[in-house]
């Protein structure tokens, strides 16, 4: 790992970051494996705010590796010049044991997923999507078998999916309000109308703060509990 020289303030607006992170949302389906996973726009969309409030940023950056590999750089950058920095290398070979255009590709985005969810503790679900980088399809039999598992769903996943459409009661809306009215007036976001703060968090618009689920209001109440004190 490379670090600045310091990096005692890096230090501390990452920790705050990382107690507004949320975990990644499983968005996208492998569909050689059959399963979901969150991939690398659900993990910004985990961590964005909580960085760019605490004045913290990524970059990442390919680097060469090898013939059949590549490497990512990932650096955490903090406002006041401090930085820390370490590199991920990964195979980058397709099924047919060539490097092409769409295997380094593949291989750079999962990179940067699990390089970005490891940096900042971002709880990540189970996926695969490196799959292509390092293994052919799946044979017909497995295939046959993760079709017969997805028949019947798993009654936790069914309760999953109920809870994901349902929204803040009028109540609970109320009193998210009353928590953002009493957190934002000390901080940079003091001005900001509170639908449109909350849509900046979790990334769509937002005309009531009662159409947003309770895991986004947690999101959005944890967000703002991270924002720093207005100077």
């Amino acid at each position: 790992m490379q670090k600045s020289e310091s990096i005692g303030e890096l230090a501390k607006a990452l920790s705050r970051a990382q107690a507004a992170v949320q975990p990644a949302l499983k968005t996208s389906e492998n569909p050689h494996l059959g399963s979901r996973y969150a991939d690398l726009a659900s993990v910004w969309a985990a961590c964005r705010h909580a960085l760019s409030s605490n004045g913290l940023s990524i970059v990442q950056l390919p680097v060469s590796d090898g013939p059949g590999y590549v490497a990512l750089e990932t650096i955490i950058l903090h406002e006041s010049g401090e930085y820390i920095a370490n590199t991920a290398r990964t195979p980058a070979k397709d099924p047919k044991g060539q490097e092409t255009a769409q295997s380094v590709g593949s291989a750079i985005t999962y990179l940067r997923r699990y390089a970005l969810s490891a940096a900042l503790g971002i709880v990540a679900d189970t996926d695969d999507d490196g799959h292509t980088a390092s293994h052919g399809p799946p044979s017909p039999v497995l295939r046959d078998k993760q079709e017969a598992r997805q028949i019947a769903p798993r009654p936790d996943a069914l309760l999953l999916s109920a809870q994901s459409r349902v929204t803040l009661s009028k109540e609970k809306a109320s009193d998210l309000l009353a928590s953002l009215q009493t957190i934002l007036k000390d901080t940079a976001e003091r001005d900001t109308e509170y639908n449109a703060y909350a849509a900046k968090v979790i990334g769509r618009e937002v005309g009531n703060l009662t159409e947003l689920t309770p895991a986004e209001a947690r999101q959005v109440y944890h967000a703002a509990r991270a924002l720093p004190k207005a100077s």
